[in-house]
């Protein structure tokens, strides 16, 4: 018969082989973000054709194509910066499966490049179509005027409005 601390160590050994058993089993690292994960996004369009065709001084192409560019700038800034969110937080959602992991951040990174260019196209459209609203609403008060209309003040609450 053992003393009660030969009982106890015994117990203690005992339960220590189990534990093991006892315990979850430890999961995989999960997958880091690799310091490659970067959204390539397209070169910076530019309206400066599309408002000279128009018929825009030099001084509104300059000011508007400054503006589009600043938007763009705004646009790519948002989009790094949902597609790194997106991509670190599914780091934890594959628990180590680093081919899925890569998969789906092609899949992400096609997505959001589609996304940006889509916002970049609809944003140069918007602003072409401005633009021709006000060189329309500049003919229609020169008509008026007897042609004494201010494209230029037009542009500018165009600018302040944007």
């Amino acid at each position: 018969m053992l003393s009660p601390e030969g009982r106890f160590a015994a117990a203690s050994q005992e339960m220590l082989s189990r534990l093991d058993k006892i315990l979850p089993r430890a999961r995989p690292p999960p997958c880091v973000p690799p310091a490659t994960a970067v959204l390539e996004l397209p070169s910076p369009h530019s309206l400066f054709p599309e408002l000279k065709q128009l018929g825009c001084t030099q001084s509104t192409v300059h000011a508007l194509d400054n503006l589009f560019s600043l938007l763009q700038v705004r646009l790519e800034r948002n989009s790094r910066h949902h597609f790194a969110q997106t991509i670190q937080g599914l780091a934890d959602v594959f628990d180590g499966d680093e081919s899925a992991y890569v998969a789906t951040q092609r899949v992400l990174r096609t997505r959001y490049a589609r996304d940006y260019e889509r916002a970049v196209v609809t944003t140069r459209n918007r602003m072409l179509e401005q633009v021709r609203a006000a060189i329309r609403a500049t003919a229609e008060t020169q008509a008026d005027d007897g042609g004494r209309g201010n494209f230029s003040a037009e542009v500018v609450e165009l600018l302040e409005r944007a």
